[in-house]
């Protein structure tokens, strides 16, 4: 059987295919897409992809309808036969009926003819069919150019309309006039020089020239012949003549005047706005210390008149007993009462350190609350300080003295540990409200969140340190009793600013710091009878 070798137009590949599958679907054995083999199909008549076939059939031609010879007619004689009256007039009123009234009906018969010879020759059928088409075309047109007369009262219905004989009009005159020729167009109708084709096979486009319209061109991709049709018309763009254009003018609002809006500006305002001098405003650089602020937040305490009130009273208060231990340095009794006194002393002090402490760790602005009179008060506050101070200290020291011994690195490593861990374990005894708890997590998650503020307060203790060092090893030259004042002053007011540092961080990670004798009033006290069990 005959093959036909096609190129897929997916793949690109060669495809050999039986010729009687011409014009159906083939599938690829190379990338197994489907498409339509070029051709026509066998076993259908009237195909959808008949295209392809371009010139291949004859075109079918309609037959010739058999042109009927027109029969010469006499217009001497048998013009005014052919005046068929017009079915819409009555036949009395007919103004075409003969003028003879004798003369006979039918006026094809021999004695009715002028002509020369004495009989019609026979007029065959379709003869006849044209002679009834010309005076059905007759007919119309004396009924649109002649009007039809009324017929005269005092004339019997007998009697003729005229006695007069009929003018036979000339064959010229009974043409109908020409039509009047169509008004040529103002522009002739542009078409594309080059305009583009889709590949009904495999969908590619194809640009051709109008010079190849009505001529068969071949796809580039899977080479089917396509028949190039008449090129399109180009869409003209609509123009405007300006000096014919409408013009409109402008007028008034007939509405009401509104009311100013006061998010309008006016010109003036814009005006003025523009016209004045810029203010140049140096950006704020977050990254420079402000020093100010600094010593501000470290030394903000002592802006509280109560604050230094409390420092000078109890300052002066140690220093009375340390001069009389001074001058009477050689008694026990003075170095016993010395010991006491500096308890006493110290419990005060960290008692007011402590409610420093939770004045600035809540924001407050002055201290409100002294325990000055409250001996449990103290007894509680530096019993918390102490057990800080343990758990800080107390291991590093005791590690130290069983690795190196004693000497003068292991006092070194257990400053160093008591600077680093007092303040997070007197902040985690203090949220949990135990001395026996030294950690706390959520202190230990501000540790990561807020450690700029943990760095501040490690910064500002160092230097406090540093200068309490330099302030005692200053004080070396002068008299006992002066440097033992003076140091007075300075340990006590360092530790107000030690306890407002650690306030301020609490402050920073949002700690807010429960008064130790309140919470345990609420402990002591048992619950009332209104309150729910």
């Amino acid at each position: 059987m005959p093959s036909l070798s096609l190129q897929c137009p997916q793949c690109q590949a060669s495809v050999t295919v039986d010729e009687s599958a011409a014009g159906t679907r083939v599938k690829c054995p190379h990338c197994a897409k489907a498409f339509l083999a070029p051709g026509l199909s066998a076993t259908v008549a009237d195909d959808a992809d008949d295209w392809l076939s371009l010139d291949s059939d004859p075109i079918p031609v309609k037959p010739a309808e058999k042109k009927v010879a027109p029969a010469k007619i006499n217009l001497e004689d048998d013009l005014p036969a052919l005046a068929v009256p017009n079915p819409r007039v009555s036949p009395n009123t007919n103004p075409k009926s003969p003028t003879n009234p004798k003369s006979p009906t039918n006026p094809k018969s021999p004695g009715n003819s002028k002509s020369p010879t004495n009989s019609a020759p026979p007029v065959s059928t379709e003869e006849e069919a044209l002679l009834a088409e010309f005076s059905s075309d007759l007919d119309e047109f004396t009924t649109q150019s002649e009007s039809v007369p009324k017929p005269n009262a005092n004339q019997s219905p007998t009697q003729t309309p005229s006695a007069k004989p009929v003018s036979i009009p000339d064959f010229d005159d009974l043409q109908l006039e020409a039509p009047a020729p169509a008004p040529a167009k103002a522009e002739s109708l542009e078409l594309a020089n080059e305009y583009r084709l889709k590949c009904k096979v495999c969908g590619s486009l194809i640009y051709v020239k109008a010079t190849q319209a009505g001529k068969t061109v071949k796809c580039p991709d899977c080479y089917s012949p396509l028949k190039v049709p008449p090129p399109p018309k180009i869409k003209k763009k609509q123009t405007f003549d300006l000096e014919t254009v409408e013009t409109f003018r402008f007028g008034p609002s007939p509405t009401q005047e509104r009311k100013p809006d006061p998010f309008k500006k006016s010109a003036e305002q814009l005006l003025e706005e523009a016209a004045r001098t810029d203010e140049v405003v140096k950006p704020l650089n977050d990254d420079a210390p402000n020093v100010t602020e600094w010593l501000k937040s470290i030394f903000g305490i002592f802006l509280d008149i109560g604050v230094v009130a409390h420092w000078i009273i109890l300052s002066v208060f140690a220093s009375i007993p340390t001069v009389i231990a001074i001058q009477f340095a050689e008694s026990r009794i003075v170095y016993g009462g010395l010991i006491v006194a500096g308890f006493f002393l110290a419990a005060i002090v960290v008692s007011c350190g402590f409610a420093i402490l939770q004045s600035v760790a809540n924001g407050e602005e002055r201290v409100s609350d002294w325990p000055i009179f409250d001996f449990f008060a103290w007894m509680e506050s530096l019993f918390v300080a102490f057990s800080a101070f343990g758990f800080a200290a107390v291991p590093v020291w005791f590690l130290g003295q069983l690795l190196v011994g004693n000497s003068l690195v292991v006092i070194a490593l257990t400053m160093l540990s008591l600077y680093i861990m007092f303040p997070f374990v007197l902040l985690s005894m203090l949220d949990i409200n135990s001395p026996f708890v030294p950690f706390s997590a959520e202190v230990a998650r501000s540790v990561t969140k807020n450690h700029e503020s943990w760095g501040g307060l490690y910064f500002t203790a160092g230097f406090l340190f540093f200068g309490l060092f330099m302030f005692y090893a200053m004080t070396t030259t002068m008299t006992p009793i002066v440097t033992a004042v003076l140091c007075l002053f300075a340990t006590i007011g360092g530790a107000f600013l030690y306890f407002g540092m650690i306030g301020r961080l609490a402050y920073a990670i949002g700690q807010e710091i429960p008064d130790p004798r309140t919470e345990s009033k609420k402990t002591q006290q048992p619950p009332s009878s209104s309150d729910p069990a």
